[in-house]
């Protein structure tokens, strides 16, 4: 009797530690509501450009936190060219955004890829969770143009890729299309299909003045 008395008192301690257990957890996610879905906030990555370069961020905002939790953003950004960049921002709260960066390079075109990893850290329960993986792409590409001259009389504009619009043709009229077979070569960033940086190099070259596209 004894030992089968005991027996129950230890069953009778398992189910009130088991609902005990589930109660917590159920605290916790009512709490910490960083399963997939986090109400009242956002994350992201973005991508842009400046005359400096390429930019990448990632972004997780909170409009409420009534819970206090802290947000950790860990962002990277890869050229074609296998160039890498990273950056975390936070721990903080309710906003955090980790931004990169990359120098133009006119041998490294073509899509750059920008990727973040958004964390939460819930201090209920004092885990961290991740809520959110986001991407961004950003298109670089050249418009290639060389102005030269054909003949005594004639001066020829010549365009690879879209037509970026600029004075490199109208310098070239000033300083060097009267001599014979000299031409000068210009070269613009085009970012996503658009005209971005006008005109960033430009080169004047001697004869024989054949123009090809620039490596």
């Amino acid at each position: 009797m004894i030992n089968c008395n005991r027996d129950k008192v230890a069953k009778g301690r398992k189910i009130v530690v088991k609902i005990v257990a589930v109660a917590v957890w159920l605290v916790i996610i009512t709490v910490c509501p960083a399963f997939g879905q986090m109400y009242g906030s956002s994350s992201y990555s973005d991508s842009w450009t400046t005359e400096q370069g390429i930019w990448g961020c990632g972004v997780t905002e909170d409009y409420y936190n009534n819970y206090n939790h802290t947000y950790t953003v860990y962002t990277e950004m890869t050229s074609p060219q296998g160039r890498y960049v990273s950056f975390t921002g936070g721990p903080s709260a309710p906003y955090s955004r980790a931004d990169v960066f990359l120098d133009f390079d006119l041998n490294d075109t073509e899509t750059y890829m920008i990727s973040s990893n958004h964390e939460q850290y819930c201090p209920v329960s004092g885990d961290t969770f991740m809520i959110a993986s986001t991407a961004a792409s950003i298109d670089i590409s050249l418009s290639q143009s060389a102005y030269f001259k054909q003949d005594p009389s004639t001066c020829r504009w010549v365009t690879w890729g879209i037509n970026c619009p600029g004075t490199c043709s109208q310098d070239h009229n000033t300083n060097g299309c009267a001599g014979p077979n000299l031409y000068k070569e210009c070269v613009d960033i085009v970012v996503n299909g658009n005209c971005f940086v006008y005109r960033l190099s430009c080169l004047g070259r001697p004869s024989p003045g054949t123009c090809s596209r620039a490596n």
